[in-house]
């Protein structure tokens, strides 16, 4: 009887072993997919940005500030004003700003905004350097104390130089952090982190379910090997 006590008892704990596996597998796999879908979500996010800078850097925006450059008419501005004031209500941009290779800005939607921050002007010089739009990276805007996320696109002259460059900023707690902390499922404790590496640290770049910390205010040394965001 003990011994096959013993042997039941080995069977049920090898069985549980057996489903312990199972079910780990299943939740990797829905967290593996649901990884992928978030990762997809955001590329689409940043693609339709970059997608928005080209556009709006183009065709009449273009001739209307070239035409500007060349006669210096208070009208033309107004009239790029009016255009950038229609797509950035329809697209929810926080503020859109035309400036020069200088990082003078000539145009602001917002009035308050009257010169480039530190990343602002970054991003406009490696859009010169390559001539191509480009996406910048979050930071605490110092005029307006919200976080910001920038991007921006060169307009050509007529020599293939270029003449001004488009910046358009997003507000990411307005649309990128909501479509990142969703979760496809309910689910009480689980959620998306954003992070970035600086120097010997790791820096969060969305807001946490679980933290006090608000975004871009949460770090980590890389000594933490054990916390996820220094894993990733």
């Amino acid at each position: 009887l003990a011994v096959a006590l013993a042997l039941f008892c080995l069977g049920m704990y090898r069985f549980y072993d057996w489903q312990a596996e199972v079910i780990c597998q299943a939740h990797y796999r829905d967290l593996h997919a649901i990884a992928e879908l978030k990762t997809g979500q955001i590329l689409a996010w940043r693609q339709e940005r970059l997608a928005d800078a080209r556009m709006n850097s183009s065709g009449m925006i273009r001739t209307l500030a070239l035409e500007w450059q060349r006669t210096g008419e208070a009208a033309i501005v107004q009239d790029i004003r009016k255009r950038l004031q229609f797509f950035q209500e329809n697209e929810g941009y926080f503020n859109m700003v035309l400036a020069d290779p200088g990082g003078t800005i000539h145009l602001s939607l917002l009035p308050r905004i009257t010169q480039l921050e530190h990343e602002e002007q970054k991003l406009l010089n490696q859009v010169i350097a390559t001539g191509s739009a480009l996406c910048g990276d979050f930071f605490l805007c110092g005029t307006c104390n919200q976080i910001h996320l920038p991007v921006a696109a060169p307009i050509f002259d007529e020599q293939g130089k270029v003449a001004f460059v488009l910046l358009l900023i997003s507000d990411p707690e307005q649309n990128l952090y909501p479509l990142i902390n969703s979760w496809p499922v309910p689910h009480a404790n689980a959620e998306t982190l954003l992070v970035r590496q600086e120097d010997q640290i790791v820096r969060g770049l969305n807001t946490l379910r679980h933290d006090n910390h608000a975004a871009l205010q949460y770090t980590l040394p890389l000594s933490q090997t054990g916390k996820p965001a220094v894993q990733a």
